[in-house]
């Protein structure tokens, strides 16, 4: 999401707020990870969280945080045992500056190169001007200083496509989840039947939501995009802004698709498939 920074960063809508003192924390020994599933860590970041793949030969990103973030997240990925040279590549999800805003410190701190989607590389190398995500007027127009200020450095990017795998963990696939951005991508650990899913839904009061319509692009292809999720076979979901879901994250999904699709509603009752008896 890109915003005015007291928009962005503390959450436009009522998400978890952007962790504030990292540096004091760290300092105290307070632990901001959280080991996900096997493997793979949650860490904290400014305005977005980063998750790491540990695998034998090597880390694997996802997301960056906003602009600074870069050395919180080597300083976690230290206490975990990992050098900044153990970093193999960074994914982002998309383009929005809370998630690829500190890519290139990143980049230049590990030498690890850089995946987005292919519809979004040019944005990072700047051949492209990223666009004002922002949907609602007045925001927009609040917005696009900051939008202007935003661009960076160029970043050599590496093309990401749907149905590509990313050679970690015994393969990462990645999925084209169009709607939020027009090249957001989320990524599947079969092995652990868990799903990074950037900003493709959201997740507050133990529901899944759709992705926040005032930075979204197309809530048309962002609802394809859930159908295509929830026919996948998952257990675990990560997100970018909440706390991950753990356990029965393919009946939520589906229960969420089947609030406006009629192929997701269970035949003889019409109860929406996935959810819990007694729910209305």
């Amino acid at each position: 999401m890109t915003c005015p920074p007291a928009i962005a960063w503390n959450g436009l809508d009522n998400r978890a707020p952007a962790p504030h003192g990292l540096e004091h924390d760290f300092q105290d020994g307070v632990d901001l990870m959280t080991e996900v599933a096997p493997r793979i860590h949650q860490l904290q970041a400014v305005a977005c969280q980063v998750f790491a793949l540990l695998d034998d030969d090597g880390v694997t990103l996802v997301d960056t945080g906003a602009p600074g973030s870069g050395r919180w997240v080597l300083r976690q990925l230290r206490q975990l045992g990992r050098r900044p040279e153990d970093v193999r590549r960074i994914v982002l999800t998309h383009y929005h500056i809370d998630h690829r805003g500190a890519a290139d410190e990143l980049r230049r701190a590990t030498g690890a190169r850089v995946y987005i989607h292919a519809s979004e590389a040019p944005f990072l190398r700047r051949q492209t001007r990223y666009p004002n995500p922002v949907q609602t007027p007045l925001l927009r127009a609040l917005a696009s200083p900051f939008v202007a200020l935003s661009h960076g450095r160029p970043v050599p990017a590496v093309e990401l496509n749907d149905g590509d795998t990313l050679p970690t963990l015994g393969g990462v696939q990645v999925l084209h989840t169009p709607g939020h951005t027009r090249g957001s991508v989320a990524l599947l650990v079969p092995s652990l039947g868990l799903l990074l899913s950037g900003d493709t839904m959201g997740f507050r009061r133990r529901r899944l939501e759709e992705p926040e319509a005032r930075v979204s692009e197309d809530a048309a292809s962002a609802r394809s995009s859930l159908e295509r999720l929830a026919a996948i076979d998952v257990d675990t979901i990560c997100f970018s802004h909440f706390q991950p879901l753990r356990g029965g994250a393919r009946g939520a999904l589906e229960a969420l698709v089947a609030t406006w699709s009629e192929e997701f509603r269970a035949p003889d009752t019409g109860r929406r498939v996935g959810s819990q008896e007694g729910e209305d």
